[in-house]
Order: structure tokens, then C-alpha cells, then sequence
């Protein structure tokens, strides 16, 4: 999700070819078509994504850079994606 956003984002079409909900503007919606709810998508699915990396790679020493790349990433595309009450909640 997060890769396909962003591609969505700079190019104007995602990995399946849909075009932003609206060519006019820069909200990006990701795999779900005309529907603009990438943001939420992401800000509810990030707190058990977290959870999960933290169980599994506790024990790696790599871990806290990719959790937090994973952080910052899906942040600022929820900012890009134009859902505040997303933003908002993910803060």
C-alpha cells in the first residue's frame, strides 16, 4: 500500500493503472479506486502493523530504523492522501 501510493502520487497512476479520484488535484487513493480512504486504510491498520513488527523482529538490531521508516512513511503519505481526521488520529 505504501509503495503504490506513493506511485500514484508522483506518477498520477497507481500499479493497476487507476488515475487519482481527482487529475486535478493531489489526494491519492491508492488500490481503492474512486474511493479516497487510503488514509484511513492506513491509519487504522498501522497500529496493528507496529504491534506485529514489534513481536516478530524485537530482536533484530535493524529494527527500530524500520519501524520508523514504516512510521514516517505511512505519515506522510496519510498527509498526502488529504484525510484529516486520518492524520489526526495516526498523531
Amino acid at each position: 500500500m505504501l509503495i503504490d501510493g506513493y506511485i500514484q502520487f508522483f506518477t498520477g497512476t497507481n500499479i493497476l493503472g487507476f488515475p487519482r479520484p481527482d487529475n486535478s488535484s493531489f489526494r491519492v487513493s491508492g488500490l481503492f479506486g474512486e474511493e479516497a480512504i487510503l488514509g484511513s486504510f492506513l491509519s487504522r491498520t498501522l497500529p496493528f502493523l507496529l504491534g506485529l513488527l514489534i513481536f516478530v523482529y524485537s530482536r533484530s538490531k535493524y529494527y527500530f530504523l524500520f519501524v520508523l521508516t514504516i512510521f514516517i512513511g505511512s505519515g506522510v503519505l496519510i498527509f498526502i492522501s488529504g484525510e484529516r481526521t486520518s492524520f489526526f488520529y495516526i498523531i
